[in-house]
């Protein structure tokens, strides 16, 4: 008796099966992350800077003026930098940008980069010079990644902010939103403790 078509690849149908089970879970557990992120959002404070972080993020390196935070429960290709600089510079927000842009071997894809500034961004920018460049890039002419950057000026405390999100291409359409949604609702709150 002949076998059919199903009992033949018996077991690229299980992997199959296994896989989009697997996909199907990922698919909610992302859904519910999008749900729960501002409910369970911890809040940091980094010189009077607050962030609300996605609770799932890990602190891997605190620093006076440095913080980077990994998706330490999953072990992808991901990373947010934050730097903290005293001094702004003389030159325009828009050619600090590319300098920052230069210091990381970049190379950008034009037909996906985003370039935007303050109210382009967000509304909530009234006290801050900020520009963002988003899209994917080619480091050091061999590694392709996604990279959403914003550059934060604060002109009253002569200091700025170097934020980043980098991640490998598909790994930063699943940390983007999140990453952006904290750059959208970051504030500034001048006091005598800083944690």
């Amino acid at each position: 008796m002949e076998q059919s078509f199903i009992e033949k690849h018996f077991f690229e149908w299980v992997i199959l099966v296994l896989i989009l089970i697997g996909l199907f879970y990922t698919m909610i557990v992302i859904k519910e992350e999008k749900k729960s992120y501002l409910e369970s959002a911890i809040k940091k404070v980094f010189h009077n800077y607050v962030f609300l972080i996605p609770s799932w993020w890990g602190l891997a390196l605190e620093e006076e003026n440095h913080l980077v935070y990994k998706r330490l429960d999953t072990h992808y290709d991901w990373e947010a930098v934050f730097k903290r600089f005293k001094g702004i510079p003389s030159n325009s927000i828009d050619e600090q940008m590319v300098e920052e842009l230069k210091k990381m071997k970049l190379e950008f894809d034009e037909d996906t980069t985003i370039i935007k500034k303050n109210k382009d961004i967000h509304e909530s920018y009234d006290h801050f010079e900020v520009v963002r460049v988003e899209g994917t890039a080619t480091r050091d002419l061999v590694d392709r990644l996604y990279l959403d950057a914003f550059l934060v000026r604060n002109p009253k405390e002569d200091e700025y902010l170097w934020i980043t999100s980098t991640s490998s291409v598909l790994n930063g359409v699943i940390e983007g939103p999140y990453f952006e949604e904290m750059m959208f609702n970051f504030s500034w709150e001048k006091s005598d403790v800083v944690s």
